[in-house]
């Protein structure tokens, strides 16, 4: 009866630009300016001044509480994922006060737990079996062992004081957030408040459903080799596209299952031909896999039979008559992966459709190409 499959559900592609991702990027590429990271030269003149215009005690804080969480900020991006709203219709008009002030009704115990969680992501990316001091042991000793591995721009005494004591790690970290956003982002995030609504507005009316033509067409850039790995995306369902003033030429991800946020340039994005928002044409790799996939007779013969509407796997099997089920199996799946068919599962059968959007998409792309 066919291979019985449950399947899993199709990655959910949206664009957004909430306060708290905006706010978290902004303060960490400040953080890596001041910390004076190798690509600092590369960045945006705004983050390179901001960062050289700190107040000393500020940049001393923020090489402490940013710099215990290894190469990847894993502590703030811990806070950053605290401070979005329950509602994500909201995210993108809520101030940033009100996610802090969510923030400060948390017991200081969370904090610290998320800080234990970001040390611990530091260990498990070097493979390494992470033990935190036991609840009764919360002196700074005992905490030094632990978070080492994990210490970037941060002292080993002044980040183990601080975690040994989660009262004055929320309020350090509270000061900190709202200390940024009060002199330094609040201006600026809404000077650039109309670059970031367009940027979103661009992505949600094209209505991308290929996250690697997504990728392509929002950074102009190929999907990263993390992202096009085997099993890479198992543990994702939601991909969110937050569009940056301040990234230029470079781009952020936060991986965090089972969300995956890609930051990219609004810039680049919002300044794209208003014809883009006809019908994005795709990446030339996704287009010669698409190609590569209709080069085949029989594959064709399938498209040509879906044209007629949506058909379960043995109608396919049935109305090609010499192709065996595995073979149609076989080709299906490549017409799936390229994008030119989609499945539905139901009642235990998988029914497959054409995505006309794509083929018109890729016929709009062969005409420019004519033309």
């Amino acid at each position: 009866m066919g291979e019985l499959l449950k399947g899993r559900p199709a990655l959910v592609l949206d664009f957004a630009a909430p306060v708290a991702l905006d706010t978290a990027l902004a303060l960490s590429l400040v953080y890596r300016a001041a910390a004076g990271t190798e690509d600092a030269a590369e960045f945006a003149p705004w983050v390179r001044d901001t960062a050289a215009a700190l107040p000393a005690g500020f940049a001393e804080e923020l090489c402490l509480l940013l710099g215990f969480g290894g190469p990847a900020l894993y502590y703030l991006e811990e806070l950053t994922l605290a401070l979005r709203p329950p509602d994500r219709a909201a995210a993108d008009d809520e101030d940033f006060p009100a996610a802090l002030d969510r923030l400060a009704r948390r017991d200081a115990a969370s904090l610290q737990r998320l800080a234990v969680h970001a040390i611990r992501r530091v260990y498990a990316d070097r493979n390494r079996p992470a033990f935190p001091p036991a609840a009764e042991r919360q002196e700074p000793r005992a905490w030094r062992t632990f978070v080492a591995p994990a210490l970037t721009t941060a002292r080993v005494e002044d980040a183990s004081a601080l975690l040994a004591d989660p009262e004055q790690l929320r309020e350090r970290t509270l000061a900190l957030c709202s200390r940024f956003w009060d002199e330094i982002y609040a201006a600026e995030r809404a000077r650039h408040r109309p670059l970031l609504a367009a940027a979103v507005a661009r992505g949600q009316a094209a209505g991308y459903r290929d996250l690697a033509l997504a990728f392509a067409e929002t950074t102009g850039k190929r999907l990263p080799q993390t992202l096009r790995a085997p099993h890479s995306l198992d543990d994702v369902a939601r991909v969110t596209f937050c569009p940056s003033p301040h990234l230029g030429a470079f781009l952020s991800l936060v991986h965090y299952p089972p969300e995956l946020v890609i930051f990219f340039d609004a810039h680049r994005f919002a300044g794209q031909p208003a014809a883009a928002l006809a019908g994005p044409p795709p990446a030339d790799d996704l287009l010669a896999r698409a190609m590569k996939a209709l080069a085949d007779e029989t594959r064709l013969r399938i498209v040509r039979l879906l044209a007629g509407g949506e058909l379960y796997a043995q109608e396919i099997v049935g109305q090609l008559g010499s192709v065996s089920q595995s073979a149609v199996s076989r080709h299906l799946g490549v017409l799936e992966d390229a994008g030119i068919v989609t499945v539905r599962p139901a009642s235990g059968m998988k029914y497959y459709a054409l995505d006309r959007t794509r083929l018109r998409d890729l016929g709009r792309h062969l005409e420019r190409l004519g033309a």
